[in-house]
């Protein structure tokens, strides 16, 4: 547990190391001649996600994880463009290209969350065995996303389609889902 927790940490610390060295790059913060307001402004950000990690610490950490892998890809294409094309850009195009990258592929996945879809798939085998019909629900994250009324309406949904079966699997519930919902 405590090697978990280390490793953990470390990964944060090493993130935001990471973080401080690119929105350093940044123009707006290069050109800033006052070192002191240059850092201030450079650690907004770090304290904004910090501020997040406190309410939220797992959901932000994906996000932070995400963003670093993001830029760290990034960092990389552009690096060897710039190898081959022997250009400097005039702006750190890395960082604002992570920074809108990070934010629709974030926005996708809060706007996922707050969809179901209907997946069917048939499935056919030369086994001797009738006709199955198997509904799943999964990835619920029940409080997070909707509380018990919705999904229980979600459940009328999955008996109109009259499933032989139904099965609940993968994040049912999160880490601040409460009894009571």
């Amino acid at each position: 547990m405590y090697a978990i927790l280390t490793i953990i940490i470390i990964i944060i610390l090493l993130n935001i190391v990471y973080l401080i060295s690119r929105i350093r790059k940044f123009n707006i913060i290069k050109n800033i001649n006052n070192k002191k307001l240059s850092w201030i402004i450079t650690l907004i950000p770090i304290l904004i996600i910090i501020m997040f990690g406190i309410i939220d610490f797992i959901n932000t950490l994906v996000c932070i994880i995400h963003f670093v892998l993001f830029w760290i890809i990034f960092d990389f294409v552009f690096y060897i463009i710039k190898k081959i094309s022997k250009k400097e850009p005039k702006i750190y195009l890395s960082g604002a290209i992570t920074i809108f990258i990070t934010f629709i592929y974030l926005l996708y996945g809060v706007i996922s969350v707050y969809n179901v879809r209907k997946t069917v798939y048939n499935i056919n085998t030369n086994k001797n065995i009738k006709s199955l019909k198997i509904a799943q629900i999964t990835d619920s994250h029940l409080g997070t996303t909707f509380d018990g009324y919705g999904l229980a309406n979600y459940f009328k949904e999955i008996n109109k389609q009259k499933p032989d079966i139904v099965v609940v699997t993968g994040d049912y519930v999160d880490d601040s889902t409460k009894k009571k919902i």
